[in-house]
């Protein structure tokens, strides 16, 4: 394994381990705040990312947590996380060094940190730890279901000028992102949770939870629970900083891990989609998952400068699945453009269905090629929106 995978597994073990089955009850806000953004350089506590606006709807009755939080100190509002049952949303910085720490090759560490996640949950007792397990019984008091609508806006406050790109973990629905007088981003979401699976990781090397999953060999997931959250990736690996990805999100389903970056091929940059997931769901059959992305024009034109409208992007890039690929037999793609909006193009969409695991990567662009090796439904929406990203499927 090279230093930048130890790097890259260290950086998502963090946040993986509030996924898994033995973690189904996260820190709180205020855990995190006293235990780690405190150190933060720019403003300890009030130069770290908050949660604003959230709220979720189920069937036709909407519980509003909080709304038009104005600053960290109050997101979660005060004493918001000593009720149980209530909906919550934590922050959480990865690979933060703690005080005294040094960065080695073995354990990377960053001053700021160059991830950050946020987890979705219900308060449990005495501002204690929040269960984000949302089918759990000690969350039902929060009447989360799977076909609960979350919506919350999140602003990145400090973290607005080195954001790259956003892995989430359930189904897309909504993603905009503007920014405010301050230069602040603000990126608004809507989603539904989804089914996460419970899987043991093999022994031995392995790159299952690495922010850019390879390497990887879990057989069987042993439950599955409803969660959602989201991996915001500050970090400019090696290619990011030519080609910022700013704006960029995808989200699975039934995955463990996600991650985006650029990559080069014979015919030029590339990128490439990463997720990893068992070989078999907990009844024994294959395990399905999903993909949808969110590409902004910004981001196509930064990558392809060919590439200058949706219109031209649809017919240019192409999307192909180039490792762990399944049996020749799975091998079919179903095509599909059309536009879902009329406000003006900023950008494509993707999505791919049925995707099998335990470590597949699908890389898009005008160098990608034609060839799909996946049993699949794919289909490239145009986007639109008047001053903002925004995806609707």
């Amino acid at each position: 394994m090279t230093v930048s995978s130890i790097r890259a597994s260290c950086a998502a073990l963090l946040f993986f381990s509030a996924f898994q089955a033995c973690r189904s009850a996260s820190p709180s806000q205020a855990s995190y705040d006293q235990d780690q953004w405190v150190n933060l350089p720019s403003g300890g506590v009030s130069g770290r990312p908050w949660i604003s606006d959230l709220s979720v709807t189920t069937g036709t009755s909407t519980t509003v947590a909080w709304e038009s939080a104005s600053s960290p100190d109050v997101s979660p509002p005060m004493s918001w996380e000593t009720v149980a049952g209530q909906l919550t949303a934590t922050v959480s910085p990865t690979n933060m060094c703690a005080p005294g720490q040094v960065s080695s090759s073995s354990a990377t560490c960053y001053a700021t940190p160059n991830r950050f996640a946020v987890m979705i949950g219900c308060t449990m007792e005495g501002n204690g730890p929040l269960n984000d397990d949302l089918d759990s019984d000690e969350a039902q008091a929060c009447g989360v279901t799977t076909d609960s609508v979350i919506d919350l806006t999140i602003n990145l406050n400090s973290f607005s000028d080195t954001w790259q790109w956003a892995w989430m973990n359930g189904e897309l629905l909504y993603w905009s992102v503007t920014s405010n007088a301050q230069g602040q981003l603000l990126v608004h979401v809507r989603l539904k949770p989804v089914l996460t699976p419970d899987v043991v990781i093999p022994e031995g090397p392995n790159c299952c939870t690495c922010t850019m999953p390879e390497n990887c060999d879990a057989q069987e997931s042993t439950q599955h629970r409803l969660k959602g959250g989201f991996f915001f990736d500050c970090d400019q690996q090696a290619g990011e900083g030519d080609y910022p990805l700013q704006g960029a999100v995808f989200a699975t389903s039934h995955a463990i891990m996600g991650g985006m970056q650029v990559a080069f091929s014979s015919g030029g940059p590339v990128l490439e989609y990463k997720l990893s997931g068992a070989h078999l769901a907990p009844d024994g059959s294959l395990t399905r998952g999903s993909l949808a992305a969110f590409l902004p024009l910004t981001v196509l034109t930064q990558l392809w400068p060919d590439i200058t409208t949706v219109q031209t992007a649809l017919t240019e890039v192409n999307i192909s699945r180039t490792s762990d690929l399944p049996a020749q037999s799975e091998e079919t793609i179903v095509v599909e453009a059309r536009e879902v909006q009329s406000f003006g193009s900023l950008g494509i969409g993707l999505k791919v269905d049925h995707i099998s695991f335990s470590a597949p990567t699908y890389t898009a662009g005008p160098n990608a090629g034609s060839s799909v090796h996946a049993c699949l439904s794919l289909l490239l929406f145009a986007q639109a929106a008047l001053a903002s990203y925004s995806l609707r499927w």
